[in-house]
């Protein structure tokens, strides 16, 4: 038994250092916020932008351009031709590039605090160049206080759970009642936001969830949440919760983007994600 413990762990450590091999760095080092570590595996055709312990910020696939571990394109469904696009969270801006490239629209605003993942996504996440893709560095609730324009579509994913307790003043302020309705307020009657979290699906991080769902229908009439792994509540993993003024259901949504043909992507890219997708539990109590 001990020999065969001993085989196991052999062999893992093989794995693990035949995986490495395959994997090249072509950066790392800290910004004024954070340990950046990109890697590339060109087998995988990935490359990814990683924080601190090998946490994931973002990446894409080298071969098509196309992010990494965000249902980004979900936004397809509610709103097919986008003009504006507001992202609060920049990181290596591979979302705001796919939909920069896809969607064409006339104007993309980033805002992302740390200067380093922009000098990155130039060198290696093919940053668009152009007048009308604007990196604000900037937090992003100076910038929604500024900034009175509306947009098509909102991406929320400042990586953001919560600080402490559940009392109001232990929440990130984008993450309380308030915030959230301050990023209502940017949302054209037409647009979804996307609003990406980071959490386990147990305990705290549980509660801290359910007060979201219970901000965002009482804000938003059409409430819709999709987790990464809900078989998993004790992973870390992202919780995404997706809001529309538009109160046509999500099927129907759907059904008509596929017949006036302005899904981005093959039908199957969309269904996997529609099966996991649920209407928000926890209404707000009367």
């Amino acid at each position: 038994m001990v020999l065969l413990l001993k085989i196991i762990r052999t062999f893992k450590k093989l794995a693990f250092n035949h995986q490495k091999d395959k994997e090249k760095v072509l950066f790392c080092g800290r910004s004024d916020y954070r340990l950046l570590t990109i890697v590339e595996n060109k087998k995988k055709h990935t490359r990814t932008m990683y924080t601190g312990n090998r946490l994931f910020v973002a990446g894409i696939n080298t071969k098509t351009g196309f992010p990494l571990n965000s249902p980004y394109f979900i936004a397809d469904i509610f709103v097919p031709n986008p003009k504006t696009l507001l992202l609060l969270g920049g990181g290596a801006n591979a979302v705001a590039t796919y939909a920069w490239n896809n969607y064409q629209p006339k104007r993309i605003d980033v805002v992302e605090r740390d200067p380093l993942t922009t000098i990155l996504s130039k060198k290696y996440f093919n940053l668009p160049h152009d007048n009308k893709f604007i990196i604000h560095h900037e937090d992003a609730k100076i910038f929604l206080k500024r900034n009175n324009k509306k947009c098509d579509i909102i991406y929320f994913n400042l990586g953001l759970t919560r600080k402490r307790g559940l009392n109001k003043r232990d929440l990130y302020d984008l993450c309380s009642f308030e915030g959230i309705k301050t990023i209502r307020k940017h949302l054209q009657k037409r647009g979804v936001l996307i609003y990406v979290i980071i959490a386990r699906l147990e305990g705290e991080d549980l509660q801290f969830i359910k007060k979201l769902m219970v901000s965002f229908n009482k804000l938003f009439p059409s409430n819709y949440i999709l987790l990464d792994n809900e078989e998993r509540s004790k992973k870390i993993q992202s919780v995404v919760i997706i809001s529309t003024f538009n109160k046509t259901k999500l099927k129907n949504l759907y059904q008509k983007a596929i017949s006036s043909s302005t899904l981005k992507h093959e039908q199957v890219v969309y269904e996997t994600i529609l099966k996991k997708i649920q209407k928000t539990p926890w209404k707000p109590s009367r």
